[in-house]
């Protein structure tokens, strides 16, 4: 039952380690005047300066907002293994490993159990008369 259990949660983080390794993400951020304005995922950031009408001071000034895109772009590819790979692995290493770790952890025969030998002493009263325990 652990085992299963176990074997669920490795295959879910399996499979959010790949969503995570393949997700490209676009983060922009909109500066107004040196002050950050404006941070947005996925989408595009909201400008201070839209639809105004800037002061006259600011207008003098030409690009007091600027907008910063940064992009975080994930794995594109994907290999997939096939068992075609596994012929290149050198058969020395795999018998030189299965050799230490036969030795690391010996496989055990079943302990004979001492109960199957056992029979139960004779009875040489009758116990339930001596202990006067009777049914009803």
């Amino acid at each position: 039952m652990k085992l299963s259990v176990l074997h669920k949660y490795v295959s879910v983080a399996m499979a959010l380690l790949v969503l995570v390794s393949t997700l490209s993400l676009t983060i922009e951020k909109h500066y107004c005047a040196d002050t950050l304005v404006d941070v947005a995922i996925f989408t595009e950031a909201k400008g201070c300066c839209a639809g105004k009408k800037a002061p006259a001071s600011e207008s003098k000034k030409e690009g007091c907002c600027k907008n910063e895109v940064d992009l975080i772009k994930g794995q594109d590819e994907l290999s997939v293994k096939d068992t075609e790979s596994f012929k290149s692995i050198n058969k020395t290493f795999l018998v030189a490993m299965a050799t230490v770790f036969g030795a690391i952890f010996p496989i055990e025969d079943e302990a004979p159990v001492p109960q199957d030998v056992y029979t139960p002493p004779k009875l040489f009263d009758d116990l339930y008369q001596l202990h006067e325990v009777y049914l009803i």
